[in-house]
Protein backbone atom coordinates (compact mmCIF):
# COMPACT_ATOMS: atom_id res chain seq x y z
CA UNK A 1 0.00 0.00 0.00
CA UNK A 2 1.31 3.48 -1.06
CA UNK A 3 1.61 6.07 2.35
CA UNK A 4 -0.51 8.24 3.55
CA UNK A 5 -0.71 11.36 0.90
CA UNK A 6 -1.66 14.74 2.26
CA UNK A 7 -2.49 17.43 0.46
CA UNK A 8 -2.25 20.97 2.66
CA UNK A 9 -2.79 24.64 1.17
CA UNK A 10 0.69 26.16 1.41
CA UNK A 11 0.93 29.86 0.72
CA UNK A 12 3.97 30.89 -0.97
CA UNK A 13 6.28 33.82 -0.58
CA UNK A 14 9.24 33.63 -3.14
CA UNK A 15 11.89 35.87 -3.39
CA UNK A 16 15.33 35.99 -5.39
CA UNK A 17 18.10 36.81 -2.88
CA UNK A 18 17.44 35.92 1.14
CA UNK A 19 20.03 36.00 3.49
CA UNK A 20 18.40 32.66 5.18
CA UNK A 21 15.01 31.68 4.32
CA UNK A 22 14.66 30.20 7.98
CA UNK A 23 15.35 33.54 9.08
CA UNK A 24 12.80 35.59 6.63
CA UNK A 25 10.25 32.49 8.27
CA UNK A 26 11.05 33.06 12.12
CA UNK A 27 9.85 36.79 11.22
CA UNK A 28 6.64 35.98 9.13
CA UNK A 29 5.44 33.15 11.20
CA UNK A 30 2.33 32.24 9.46
CA UNK A 31 0.55 28.73 10.03
CA UNK A 32 1.49 26.16 7.08
CA UNK A 33 3.40 28.79 5.12
CA UNK A 34 6.61 28.57 2.89
CA UNK A 35 9.70 30.83 2.27
CA UNK A 36 11.63 30.01 -0.93
CA UNK A 37 14.40 31.48 -2.03
CA UNK A 38 16.62 31.27 -5.70
CA UNK A 39 19.50 31.83 -3.12
CA UNK A 40 21.29 32.55 0.66
CA UNK A 41 23.75 34.63 1.22
CA UNK A 42 23.79 33.50 4.87
CA UNK A 43 22.24 30.18 4.58
CA UNK A 44 22.33 28.54 8.38
CA UNK A 45 22.92 24.79 9.16
CA UNK A 46 22.63 23.31 12.61
CA UNK A 47 25.59 24.42 15.09
CA UNK A 48 25.70 28.08 13.60
CA UNK A 49 27.50 26.37 10.48
CA UNK A 50 26.89 28.33 7.08
CA UNK A 51 25.13 26.37 4.27
CA UNK A 52 26.58 27.27 1.18
CA UNK A 53 23.40 28.30 -0.95
CA UNK A 54 23.98 29.58 -4.73
CA UNK A 55 21.54 30.02 -7.13
CA UNK A 56 20.33 27.24 -8.69
CA UNK A 57 19.37 25.23 -5.53
CA UNK A 58 16.16 24.69 -3.59
CA UNK A 59 16.11 26.79 -0.60
CA UNK A 60 12.83 27.02 1.58
CA UNK A 61 11.53 26.77 5.01
CA UNK A 62 7.77 25.57 5.92
CA UNK A 63 6.03 27.16 8.86
CA UNK A 64 4.06 24.45 11.28
CA UNK A 65 2.32 24.76 14.48
CA UNK A 66 3.92 22.08 16.31
CA UNK A 67 5.37 21.50 19.89
CA UNK A 68 9.58 21.98 19.03
CA UNK A 69 10.11 19.68 21.89
CA UNK A 70 10.15 16.80 19.43
CA UNK A 71 13.09 17.89 17.39
CA UNK A 72 14.74 15.19 16.48
CA UNK A 73 11.65 13.14 15.66
CA UNK A 74 10.57 15.88 13.35
CA UNK A 75 14.17 16.27 12.21
CA UNK A 76 13.80 12.87 11.46
CA UNK A 77 10.65 13.02 9.70
CA UNK A 78 12.05 15.99 7.20
CA UNK A 79 14.57 13.97 6.24
CA UNK A 80 12.63 10.52 5.42
CA UNK A 81 10.01 13.54 3.61
CA UNK A 82 12.93 14.69 1.71
CA UNK A 83 14.57 11.39 0.54
CA UNK A 84 11.15 10.09 -0.83
CA UNK A 85 10.11 12.96 -2.71
CA UNK A 86 13.92 12.52 -4.46
CA UNK A 87 13.15 8.87 -5.10
CA UNK A 88 9.72 9.32 -6.37
CA UNK A 89 11.15 12.33 -8.79
CA UNK A 90 14.40 11.21 -9.96
CA UNK A 91 14.86 7.17 -9.17
CA UNK A 92 17.96 8.60 -7.32
CA UNK A 93 18.15 6.45 -3.85
CA UNK A 94 19.88 9.26 -1.29
CA UNK A 95 20.64 8.62 2.25
CA UNK A 96 20.53 9.79 5.52
CA UNK A 97 23.25 10.81 7.91
CA UNK A 98 21.90 11.11 11.63
CA UNK A 99 19.86 13.71 12.35
CA UNK A 100 18.93 15.14 8.83
CA UNK A 101 21.81 15.13 6.35
CA UNK A 102 20.80 14.28 3.26
CA UNK A 103 23.35 11.85 1.24
CA UNK A 104 24.19 10.11 -2.15
CA UNK A 105 27.24 8.17 -3.11
CA UNK A 106 29.12 9.39 0.01
CA UNK A 107 28.65 13.42 -0.29
CA UNK A 108 26.22 15.63 1.22
CA UNK A 109 23.41 16.86 -1.30
CA UNK A 110 20.84 17.93 0.93
CA UNK A 111 20.60 19.59 5.02
CA UNK A 112 17.49 20.26 6.90
CA UNK A 113 17.77 23.09 10.01
CA UNK A 114 14.55 22.61 12.66
CA UNK A 115 14.11 25.87 14.96
CA UNK A 116 11.36 26.61 17.34
CA UNK A 117 10.13 30.22 17.75
CA UNK A 118 7.12 30.36 20.04
CA UNK A 119 4.48 28.00 19.19
CA UNK A 120 5.84 27.78 15.76
CA UNK A 121 8.13 25.11 14.15
CA UNK A 122 10.59 25.88 11.01
CA UNK A 123 11.62 23.54 8.93
CA UNK A 124 14.70 24.40 6.27
CA UNK A 125 15.63 22.54 3.71
CA UNK A 126 18.43 23.42 1.41
CA UNK A 127 18.94 20.97 -1.93
CA UNK A 128 21.90 20.89 -4.54
CA UNK A 129 20.26 20.63 -7.92
CA UNK A 130 22.61 21.75 -10.43
CA UNK A 131 26.51 20.62 -11.39
CA UNK A 132 28.33 23.45 -9.32
CA UNK A 133 31.87 24.00 -8.15
CA UNK A 134 31.56 23.33 -4.27
CA UNK A 135 34.28 24.92 -1.70
CA UNK A 136 36.57 22.39 -1.10
CA UNK A 137 36.12 22.15 2.62
CA UNK A 138 33.02 20.63 2.09
CA UNK A 139 32.25 17.45 1.15
CA UNK A 140 29.36 17.63 -1.23
CA UNK A 141 27.97 17.22 -4.70
CA UNK A 142 24.22 18.05 -6.20
CA UNK A 143 21.17 16.05 -7.51
CA UNK A 144 22.46 16.62 -11.28
CA UNK A 145 19.08 15.59 -12.56
CA UNK A 146 16.78 17.00 -15.04
CA UNK A 147 13.99 18.06 -12.80
CA UNK A 148 11.62 21.35 -12.70
CA UNK A 149 12.44 23.13 -8.98
CA UNK A 150 9.01 23.50 -8.02
CA UNK A 151 7.87 19.97 -8.76
CA UNK A 152 10.49 18.37 -6.64
CA UNK A 153 9.78 21.83 -4.04
CA UNK A 154 5.54 20.52 -3.80
CA UNK A 155 6.92 16.59 -3.66
CA UNK A 156 9.09 17.64 -0.97
CA UNK A 157 6.11 19.82 0.91
CA UNK A 158 3.55 16.90 0.02
CA UNK A 159 5.45 14.21 1.14
CA UNK A 160 6.25 16.34 4.72
CA UNK A 161 2.54 16.34 5.85
CA UNK A 162 2.33 13.04 5.02
CA UNK A 163 5.39 11.21 6.67
CA UNK A 164 3.94 13.54 9.95
CA UNK A 165 0.88 11.66 10.12
CA UNK A 166 2.26 8.06 9.61
CA UNK A 167 3.10 6.35 12.88
CA UNK A 168 5.57 4.19 11.16
CA UNK A 169 8.29 6.45 9.28
CA UNK A 170 10.74 5.37 11.94
CA UNK A 171 11.50 2.19 10.46
CA UNK A 172 11.53 3.70 6.87
CA UNK A 173 14.37 6.10 8.30
CA UNK A 174 16.15 3.10 9.59
CA UNK A 175 16.38 2.35 6.25
CA UNK A 176 17.60 5.13 4.62
CA UNK A 177 20.46 5.37 7.24
CA UNK A 178 23.61 5.66 6.26
CA UNK A 179 25.38 4.70 9.76
CA UNK A 180 23.42 1.49 11.02
CA UNK A 181 26.19 -0.64 12.21
CA UNK A 182 29.19 2.17 11.60
CA UNK A 183 31.81 3.16 13.63
CA UNK A 184 31.52 6.43 14.05
CA UNK A 185 33.21 9.86 15.49
CA UNK A 186 31.12 11.28 17.94
CA UNK A 187 31.52 15.60 18.38
CA UNK A 188 29.54 16.79 21.63
CA UNK A 189 30.52 19.99 22.97
CA UNK A 190 34.46 19.73 24.14
CA UNK A 191 34.20 16.13 24.44
CA UNK A 192 35.18 13.50 20.80
CA UNK A 193 35.16 9.75 20.80
CA UNK A 194 34.32 6.69 18.74
CA UNK A 195 31.00 4.64 18.98
CA UNK A 196 29.19 1.69 17.37
CA UNK A 197 25.94 2.33 15.93
CA UNK A 198 23.22 0.20 17.48
CA UNK A 199 20.17 1.34 16.25
CA UNK A 200 18.08 4.34 16.58
CA UNK A 201 14.76 4.94 18.51
CA UNK A 202 11.25 5.08 17.80
CA UNK A 203 11.47 9.00 18.25
CA UNK A 204 14.33 9.34 16.03
CA UNK A 205 17.19 9.02 18.89
CA UNK A 206 21.09 7.31 17.66
CA UNK A 207 22.01 4.32 20.14
CA UNK A 208 25.36 3.56 20.08
CA UNK A 209 28.25 1.35 21.75
CA UNK A 210 30.79 3.56 23.48
CA UNK A 211 33.26 1.27 25.32
CA UNK A 212 30.77 -1.92 27.26
CA UNK A 213 27.95 0.50 27.92
CA UNK A 214 25.12 1.22 25.34
CA UNK A 215 23.61 5.38 25.02
CA UNK A 216 21.23 7.90 23.49
CA UNK A 217 22.61 10.53 21.35
CA UNK A 218 19.54 12.85 21.19
CA UNK A 219 20.86 16.65 21.22
CA UNK A 220 20.56 18.15 17.89
CA UNK A 221 23.79 20.32 19.50
CA UNK A 222 25.85 16.80 18.70
CA UNK A 223 27.43 16.31 14.95
CA UNK A 224 28.90 12.88 13.97
CA UNK A 225 31.19 11.50 11.27
CA UNK A 226 30.95 8.03 9.95
CA UNK A 227 34.54 6.01 9.92
CA UNK A 228 36.09 5.11 6.89
CA UNK A 229 36.94 0.81 7.46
Amino acid sequence: MDPLRVKVTMKKYRYKTLKSTNETAREILEENAIIIADEQTAGKGRMGKSFFSPEGGIYMSVILKLDFSDSVYLSAAAAVSVCRAIKNLTGLSPKIKWINDIYLDEKKVGGILIEGVSSYVVVGIGLNLKPQEFPADINAASLEVDIERELLIDEIISQLFSVSKEKNFIEEYKKLSDILGEKIIVYDKNEEYTAYVTDISDIGELIIQKGDRSQILNSTNITIKKVKQ
